[in-house]
């Protein structure tokens, strides 16, 4: 193993050692670091899809909106 990796690896269990109470779960510590991980995870793939999805989305609710409003339109004057 490398330097390097043996550095990492020893980095990174000592983190798991911070936030990991052995046979209690996560410390609060922990439950924050994991949350804040997981949000910004989650922020990034929300972004994503908007970015995505959200014009195709309002396009196709605004053309209903705007064919729903001309058929009202229409029909109150037959």
């Amino acid at each position: 193993m490398s330097e390097a990796t043996e550095i990492a690896s020893s980095a990174a269990l000592s983190v798991l050692a911070q936030v990991v109470q052995p046979g209690r779960g996560f410390t609060e510590e922990g439950r924050r670091m994991v949350d804040q991980i997981m949000r910004e995870r989650l922020e990034a793939h929300l972004r994503e899809w908007l970015d995505t999805n959200l014009p195709g989305l309002v396009e196709r609710i605004v053309r209903e909106e705007i064919a729903r409003l001309v058929e009202r339109s229409l029909g109150s004057k037959g």
